[in-house]
């Protein structure tokens, strides 16, 4: 009776520990493979999450730039531009300056270069220049588990080089500068897109 009862044991500890090592795992970024469209258009089919993206590109005229080929797109979901017109005052994007507009959206493309996952690296990761020369770096970083750092999912980070390196010599939190992608190595027939956390304010 003693051996039945440990084999039980032993099985639903087993059982839970599967279902723990596969939450352990769940890491953001997850391949979306490969899609035969461009990336603009990728965007465009998407229109409950980047309806507001789409309209930015057509307003500022960038369609030939996302479409470019061998490019990194870190798509923008439409809460986090709304999240950025709200704190302009803007109750549209027809009332925000497009001079503006197009230089922070340049900030989140990468020309040619097609990040993919596999190739982004932890620790200090990958410095990269966007279309308009802005400092960003990408990388591989994991999640707390348990309270123990840096052991939990991996998630790919984009981060504002500057804005980042500003923050921490003032000695101040740098998660403003770190935006988690949730949607990861979306292959289109120009680049990648890598879409971020709607909780991210267009801007940094």
């Amino acid at each position: 009776m003693k051996n039945i009862f440990k084999g039980k044991l032993l099985l639903v500890l087993a059982v839970v520990m599967a279902s723990c090592t596969e939450e352990y795992f769940i890491e953001s970024g997850p391949a979306s493979g490969v899609v035969n469209m461009t990336s603009y258009d990728y965007l465009n089919s998407d229109p409950d999450n980047f309806s507001v993206m789409v309209q930015m590109i057509d307003l500022t005229d960038r369609k030939a730039l996302v479409n470019q080929d061998n490019i990194t797109l870190f798509a923008l979901q439409n809460e986090s531009i709304l999240n950025y017109l709200g704190s302009m005052d803007y109750s549209s994007l027809a009332e925000a300056d497009v001079d503006d507009l197009d230089s922070l959206l340049q900030k989140y493309i990468i020309v040619d270069a097609k990040m993919l996952r596999s190739g982004i690296t932890s620790g200090l990761g990958n410095d990269v220049v966007t279309a308009n020369t802005i400092n960003m770096n990408v990388k591989i970083e994991s999640d707390e588990y348990k309270g123990v750092q840096n052991v939990g999912a991996k998630n790919i980070i984009y981060t504002d080089a500057d804005l980042y390196a500003s923050l921490k010599a003032d000695k101040k939190n740098t998660t403003a500068a770190e935006v988690i992608v949730t949607s990861g190595d979306i292959q289109t027939t120009n680049g990648v897109i890598h879409v971020l956390s709607d909780e991210h304010k267009f801007g940094f």
